[in-house]
């Protein structure tokens, strides 16, 4: 009977307790809250707008009430083309970033290049321990990181020179340097424990000649890594510039799917079937046929009455005869007017009229 008391109290009690805790209930308030995370909104697929947007957004869309008109009734419609705009002003918005985040790159190309990289290949460093086969891999692929790398086993030499071993730490950072995987390290430990000095002194010189002799042409990749980054370049996939592309080809790809789907949802009128247009159509095939046929149609001679032929005179039968025999100018045959569908409908509107 208690239990049942005092579990009942205790719903009660945190009933009570959520009544206080629920988060805004106000439309305001949700609107405040869920930009809470929001950071620059290209990633995001809601509606969520931040109010340096609401200005931007409600001017596009005035803007092109004229190139996407909506039907009223049709909300759906009237969403395609409220995150079609707010797609299109985020798109100039990444692209603005880009600019600024382009010029803030080139100038720090331009001053504190090897203290950048130097921090980066420290940091690279830090995760050795759990992934040595890809960060010594990371590490060759620059010039800072081959500095960090030599760093490294050179303070491996001293403590040869000075201590004339290795203790378990040191031993591990070897392995981890030469690229050891798990499965062969405690054999390898094992091994680097009974080496002579003269032997791990050999060992750490191969290493240190290999690593200088990549530092050469690591060095020129650095040198032109920088001077792509002096003009405005991404220099690397996981840079700043390389994401806002990468958001601004997101933000593209979504405003095409918009404006597709605003296109099938908004078809144009389809054209009235006009049956004379089709008779037109095949009355100019037909004065097309006619125009180019190899020979004109003959004219028909003129009929004669019937009856006795008059006669004629001596003169004029001699020069009749004479003309015959001379040859007869050619002359060219005019071609047909090809007249267009209005002149034709004309023309059928008088026939029409005659005949009435």
């Amino acid at each position: 009977m208690s239990n049942t008391t005092l579990s009942a109290a205790r719903l009660n009690a945190n009933r009570r307790n959520a009544l206080n805790s629920t988060g805004p209930v106000t439309e305001a308030g949700k609107a405040r809250v869920r930009l809470n995370a929001w950071k620059h909104g290209f990633r995001a697929e809601s509606d969520a707008i931040a109010p340096d947007e609401a200005h931007a957004v409600a001017t596009r869309r005035a803007e092109w009430a004229s190139a996407f008109p909506t039907n009223p009734d049709d909300g759906y419609q009237s969403w395609l083309v409220e995150q079609l705009t707010l797609a299109s002003v985020r798109i100039d918005r990444c692209q603005e970033h880009q600019n600024h985040q382009a010029r803030y790159e080139a100038d720090r190309a331009a001053s504190v290049w090897d203290l950048d990289r130097a921090a980066d290949a420290a940091q690279l460093g830090a995760r050795l321990s759990r992934d040595p086969d890809r960060v010594v891999s990371s590490l060759c692929r620059s010039s800072a990181g081959l500095d960090w790398l030599l760093s490294r086993w050179q303070s491996l030499a001293d403590c040869l020179e000075t201590a004339g071993t290795w203790d378990d730490a040191q031993r591990r950072l070897c392995l981890d340097l030469m690229q050891i995987p798990d499965e062969f390290r405690s054999s390898d430990f094992t091994m680097l424990s009974h080496l002579p000095l003269d032997e791990l002194r050999d060992l750490v010189r191969e290493q240190i000649d290999g690593l200088e002799s990549l530092r050469d042409s690591a060095s020129r990749l650095d040198l032109a890594n920088r001077s792509l980054a002096e003009i405005g370049l991404p220099t690397s996939e996981g840079s700043e510039l390389s994401r806002l592309r990468r958001y601004e080809t997101s933000l593209w790809r979504r405003f095409r799917s918009l404006e597709a789907s605003y296109k099938a949802s908004h078809p144009p009128a389809p054209a009235l079937d006009d049956a004379e247009t089709d008779a037109d159509e095949i009355d100019d095939l037909l004065t097309f046929a006619r125009m180019t046929s190899a020979e004109p149609d003959p004219e028909p001679e003129p009929s004669r009455p019937p009856g006795p032929r008059p006669e004629r005179a001596p003169s004029q039968a001699v020069t009749t005869a004479e003309a015959r025999r001379a040859p007869s100018p050619i002359v060219a045959a005019e071609p047909p007017i090809l007249m267009n569908r209005k002149a034709r409908r004309a023309e059928k509107a008088r026939r029409k009229a005659r005949l009435a």
